[in-house]
């Protein structure tokens, strides 16, 4: 099995090819449970960040402002004011900082593309990452990014569609997206927790998990 080919988050070689949409290769690992779209197929830097400048997500749109806020409701009896947060691949606007600067939280912002320099300290009491993980082009490197900049007793809150047994991933709307490479389902937040040490301190039933450093 060669290198290429390794789970992108477990690195196991033990994994499967499946079907999906826009005609790139997919592999289900048979270890953790994730599905990811193979290397040849991830888009360049240059061509992601044209795909996401054209997000028209702002602090005017009150659609949008209400989805960030579906991350922070699960964990705002925890927060107090002087609480310190991250937006962990906020994009090109950074929307959800605002929101929580309006609960007197101080919040950084950091993205690769457009805040590279965005992470000003080295722990956090929230690590907020909204529709971010599926962009991950190696998610083991980041969760431990985010794990050590987590504090103790600190929430992690991630959005990204899950990927359960009901859906036909062959044409699936979230896979349709060239930006979208990494797809997680209940078993992969299991795995997640276990290897990084986390809780999980509440999930829905469709894009929300809550995870606490142990």
């Amino acid at each position: 099995m060669i290198k290429e080919n390794l789970c992108f988050l477990c690195g196991s070689n033990k994994n499967q090819p499946i079907s999906g949409p826009l005609q790139r290769s997919y592999r289900k690992c048979l270890n953790c449970g994730l599905v990811y779209v193979t290397r040849e197929f991830f888009i360049s830097e240059k061509e992601a960040r044209r795909r996401y400048l054209k997000h028209e997500n702002t602090p005017d749109s009150i659609g949008y402002t209400e989805f960030l806020r579906k991350a922070v409701n699960p964990v705002l009896p925890f927060i107090e004011r002087g609480s310190k947060a991250l937006d962990f691949g906020c994009g090109h606007q950074p929307v959800l900082a605002g929101i929580l600067e309006s609960l007197g939280v101080e919040c950084d912002y950091y993205d690769p593309l457009f805040f590279p320099e965005g992470i000003k300290k080295t722990s956090y009491d929230f690590i907020f990452s909204t529709e971010t993980f599926e962009h991950f082009q190696n998610p083991a490197r980041e969760i431990s990014l985010i794990y050590s900049l987590l504090a103790r007793g600190g929430y992690l809150s991630v959005m990204t569609k899950f990927l359960d047994s009901e859906i036909n991933f062959s044409s699936w709307h979230y896979a349709m997206d060239s930006t979208h490479l990494i797809f997680y389902g209940t078993q992969v937040f299991s795995y997640i927790a276990e290897k990084w040490n986390f809780s999980i301190f509440y999930m829905d039933s469709e894009s929300l998990v809550v995870f606490k450093k142990e």
